[in-house]
C-alpha cells in the first residue's frame, strides 16, 4: 500500500465521519423541532380546552 492509497484511505474515512455526524445533528434537529411542535399543539390543545 503505497502513500496515496493510504492518504485516499485516510480522506474517505474522515469524509465519512464528517457525513455520519451531519447525519446524527440533522436527526437530532428534526427530533428537537418534532418535541417542540408536539408540546405546542399539546399546549394549544389543553388552552383550547380551557
Amino acid at each position: 500500500m503505497n502513500l496515496r492509497d493510504r492518504m485516499m484511505k485516510s480522506i474517505q474515512r474522515d469524509s465519512y465521519q464528517i457525513f455520519g455526524f451531519s447525519l446524527c445533528i440533522q436527526k437530532l434537529a428534526v427530533m428537537i423541532f418534532m418535541e417542540k411542535k408536539f408540546v405546542a399543539d399539546h399546549y394549544g390543545l389543553i388552552k383550547n380546552r380551557k
